[in-house]
């Protein structure tokens, strides 16, 4: 895959997300709210209740075609994160069952890659899907984090996001 740090918001081929950085956070917000919690807990018993943490990065994706279909790649942006999955927003929506590689850049800027299938794809607003991830291998989150690994809570994230797109 191309260099990371080249890649801006519309990069590459594939249907591009025509979403400005002032809608990217305002919807970023409203699924939030509509979440109830901007990370959930953690339940040993349900994968679903991982704990998700707000990882509002881009990353390189590609996805691969059934049967003769070619691949497509593209640099998506990313929603959440935890150990087992990685949800993104998309241009258009995506097949439960596709497989996905995913490359993002580490807290120190190495790409951490990963693989896995795509287990939803759900509509948002005009052609924007949240596409849902599930990784093959748990992914080490320590990788993706900061190096003082502190978290800011999403209203602190949403409000950096929304410094930098005025």
């Amino acid at each position: 895959m191309p260099g990371l740090r080249a890649l801006d918001f519309e990069g590459g081929p594939g249907p591009p997300l025509r979403l400005s950085r002032r809608d990217y956070v305002d919807l970023l917000s409203e699924l939030e709210q509509e979440a109830g919690s901007p990370v959930q807990a953690c339940s040993p018993t349900n994968r679903r209740l991982q704990q998700r943490i707000p990882f509002h990065q881009q990353a390189r994706v590609v996805l691969h075609g059934a049967g003769e279909a070619p691949a497509v790649e593209f640099t998506a942006r990313c929603r959440n994160i935890s150990q087992r999955g990685l949800a993104f927003l998309h241009g258009e929506p995506v097949e439960a069952g596709v497989r996905c590689d995913v490359v993002m850049l580490s807290a120190t800027e190495s790409a951490v890659a990963s693989s896995g299938l795509v287990v939803r794809s759900r509509p948002l607003r005009g052609s924007v899907h949240e596409v849902g991830l599930r990784f093959d291998l748990s992914i080490e989150l320590a990788q993706l984090l900061p190096a003082d690994g502190v978290v800011g809570s999403i209203s602190q994230a949403l409000a950096a996001l929304r410094r930098r797109a005025v």
